[in-house]
Parts: structure tokens; sequence; C-alpha cells
């Protein structure tokens, strides 16, 4: 089932038939859908992408977030319009639920691209082997020309302190008066059953928040590995004349592969954990009205 299919079409349908299509195709995905579904179609989705630099690639996975901008602003904000509290809240959320969606699809590209490129380099290991560290000067320099390319990429792991500012985002979403239990009460228009939907969509915070910050200490992580590979590629450049650091550093890498690879499937994992639950607090919250 690819998730796209998942949204409904809104030309000439009312509001509420709009919202019960996307809430029972909603359900129905997420009750035939596997999550190891989700993560192959988000890798086939990215795959389509690897000939592309991922600065230059628009977001091919915003087909994923549900539901969509258009959505929200068609059919759930106009809602709103006397009620401006809660107008206000729907659009905060939904605006820093989306922000946190779209940079762990970028790290779902970035990680993608980045295995590509590790790839490159880790068979390099097994052109030394084969060898038998009998070098020829023109391998050498194709060598030491892949060795140049990774250190000279940036490094894809440096969203970090972006992960730090969407947490932020969410815990000060999460403190809005709207939200905090002590206060629902106070407000007007805040029924019984959609105060539920609002303590869900507190949870929906808390969760998606430990999962981001899950996600910012592998990234954080895999950014160090990158960055020591780099330092220990540049040094066997600057001794460009010399074959020993071409094999040290071959043995690192046959060292290292398993625990790289490992890290990125991690992330890849992790990153794809995160867009589920987005989307699951997204549709919390999105259920107040319904």
């Amino acid at each position: 089932m690819c998730l796209q299919l998942w949204l409904p079409t809104t030309e000439g349908v009312a509001s509420r038939s709009s919202e019960e299509s996307l809430h029972t195709k909603y359900e129905i995905a997420m009750k035939t859908t596997s999550f190891e579904h989700f993560c192959e179609e988000v890798r086939r989705t990215i795959d389509g992408t690897l000939s592309q630099s991922p600065s230059h690639i628009k977001n091919p996975l915003r087909q994923f977030l549900l539901p969509d901008e258009e959505h929200i602003n068609t059919h759930v904000l106009q809602q709103y319009i006397n009620k401006p509290e809660l107008q206000t809240l729907l659009t905060q959320y939904f605006s820093n639920t989306q922000n946190a969606f779209e940079l762990c699809a970028r790290l779902l590209k970035s990680t993608h691209h980045a295995r590509m490129s590790y790839r490159a380099i880790r068979d390099i290991n097994f052109r030394l082997q084969s060898t038998n560290f009998d070098f020829q000067e023109e391998e050498c320099r194709r060598i030491r020309g892949e060795f140049k390319l990774f250190v000279e990429q940036e490094n894809p792991f440096g969203q970090a302190a972006q992960f730090d500012e969407i947490c932020n985002s969410l815990e000060e979403l999460n403190q809005l008066p709207e939200l905090r239990p002590e206060n629902k009460p106070k407000f007007f228009w805040v029924a019984e059953k959609q105060s539920a939907q609002l303590d869900g969509a507190a949870r929906g915070i808390y969760v998606l928040k430990n999962h981001l910050k899950t996600t910012r200490v592998l990234v954080a992580g895999l950014y160090d590995v990158v960055e020591n590979t780099k330092t220990i590629m540049g040094v066997c450049l600057a001794r460009e004349d010399e074959v020993y650091p071409l094999q040290q550093v071959g043995k690192l890498l046959e060292r290292n592969d398993s625990g790289f690879g490992q890290r990125f499937d991690e992330i890849e994992e992790q990153g794809c954990l995160c867009l589920r639950n987005i989307n699951r607090a997204r549709m919390l919250l999105l259920q107040i009205h319904h």
C-alpha cells in the first residue's frame, strides 16, 4: 500500500465527509501496514532520488505526512475562525510537528546518501587486499581520490542542534494552557470529548519528544564517527607518497564496517519511527473536532 494513497481527495467533498475519509484511511493504514513495510516504502521513495544531491531534492517524503498541509488549511483551521484560542493551538501544533517531520525526512535522505558514500570507501579495503599491498601508482591515486571526496563532503549528521530546537518548540507547545490538564476546565470551548482528545494530543507530544531526543543522540554519535574517519583520511592524504597509511586506513574500515552499518540501520529505523509517531500525534489533535 503506497502511503500517498491514504490521503482523501477534497474536491467536491463536504468538510465532515472529508474528515471521516481521512480518519478511515488512517485507521486502515495503521492496522494493515506493518512498520517494516512503512520503512520499505520510505527507502523506495528515497532510492528514486539517489542521482540527485540531497540539498537539491524537493522533499520526496512529504507524501507520507498526515494530514497534509492543504487538508489542514482547508478543512481544519477554517472551522475555528470564531475560536481564535483553538485555531492558534491547532496552527502551532501542526506547524511544529510538520517541522519535526521535515527534519526527520532530511535526516533519512542524508543517511541514505551517506550509506552509499561509505560503501564506496568501504570497498577500498577489498581493493587493498586484492593487490596484496603491491600497489600500482594508478590504484593508489584512485584510492586517495575517493578519500579526498569523502573528506571534502559535508558531514551529513550535523543536525543535532536542530533536534534540540524542535524538542524545545514541542516543550513550549506542551506548556500552553490549553494542553495542561489543570487549566482545561477554565476554557468554555473545551467539551468533555475535546478535553480527552487534547489530553491525547499532549501525550502525543510527550512520546514524540522522547523519540526525537533518542534520534538526536544517534545523530550526534554518528557525526563524531564520520569526523574521526575524516581526520584519519586527512592524515593519510597528507602523506601522499606513502603506501603504509593507505593500508592502515583499509584495516580501520574493515574493523569499523559492521559498527558503521549498524549505526546507519539504527538511525533509519529511528527516523521512520519518528515519522510514524508524528502522524499519530497529528491525527490525535485532529480528532478534537471530529
